[in-house]
C-alpha cells in the first residue's frame, strides 16, 4: 500500500518500498505508461477502413509519466507517480528522450497521413499508416526496453535513434535529480557523452 513519503527516499529505498508492484525494481519506471501510446498507435492501425479517426490522432497529445498515472485505474499509480521521483539518472534521461522522440514521430506523421487520405485511395493510407505504426513499434520496443531495466540489450542504432532528434523543449525541461550512490552500479549502456548530447 502507497505511502506518502516525508522526504525523496534514496533509489534503494524505493526499490524496497515497490517491492511485489508492477513497477520494475531497476529503472524505477512502470510498463503501464506505454498504453498512452498503444491508444493512438491502434488508432492509427484503423484509419485505412475508418479515415474520420485520423480526428482522434490530431487531439492525441503528450501526457507526462505522472499525468498518465493520475488518471489511469493502474492498481500501484500513487506509488508509480513516487516513484518517477526516484529514478536513476540514466534511466531517466533516456526514458524521457525515448518518450518525447516517440510523440514527436506521432504528430509530424499527420501531414503524410491526411495527403494520403485526401487521396481517398485506401492502400496509399495503408501505406502510409503502416510506415508510421512501424517507427511507433520500434520507439515503444526502445521504451519498453528501458522501462524493464535493459539499457545494456538496446542496439546502438536504438541509442543513436534516441540521441538523433530530441526535441528542444525536452532539454529544457528534463529534470535532474541527484544522483544516488547507486546509480554508479547501473549499466553503462549510455555514456556520459551521449548523455550530455541530449541536452546539446
Amino acid at each position: 500500500m502507497y505511502e506518502a513519503f516525508s522526504a525523496t527516499p534514496s533509489v534503494e529505498e524505493m526499490r524496497t518500498r515497490i517491492a511485489g508492484a508492477n513497477i520494475n525494481e531497476q529503472s524505477l519506471l512502470a510498463t503501464d505508461y506505454l498504453n498512452h501510446f498503444n491508444e493512438v498507435a491502434m488508432i492509427l492501425e484503423m484509419l485505412p477502413d475508418m479515415p474520420d479517426f485520423v480526428e482522434d490522432v490530431k487531439s492525441w497529445s503528450l501526457k507526462s509519466y505522472k499525468q498518465h498515472f493520475m488518471d489511469s485505474t493502474f492498481s500501484d499509480k500513487e506509488l508509480a507517480i513516487a516513484a518517477y521521483d526516484c529514478v536513476p539518472t540514466t534511466y531517466l534521461i533516456a526514458f524521457e528522450s525515448a518518450v518525447n522522440y516517440t510523440a514527436k514521430l506521432i504528430h509530424d506523421s499527420i501531414p503524410t497521413i491526411e495527403t494520403a487520405i485526401e487521396t481517398s485511395d485506401r492502400d496509399r493510407i495503408e501505406l502510409a499508416t503502416k510506415d508510421i505504426c512501424g517507427k511507433i513499434e520500434a520507439s515503444m520496443s526502445t521504451m519498453r526496453s528501458i522501462v524493464n531495466g535493459e539499457l545494456s540489450t538496446l542496439e546502438q542504432d536504438d541509442i543513436d535513434q534516441m540521441l538523433s532528434d530530441p526535441l528542444e523543449e525536452a532539454a529544457n525541461t528534463a529534470p535532474e535529480p541527484a544522483v544516488d550512490e547507486a546509480e554508479t552500479q547501473e549499466t553503462g549502456a549510455l555514456d556520459q557523452n551521449s548523455i550530455d548530447s541530449l541536452f546539446d
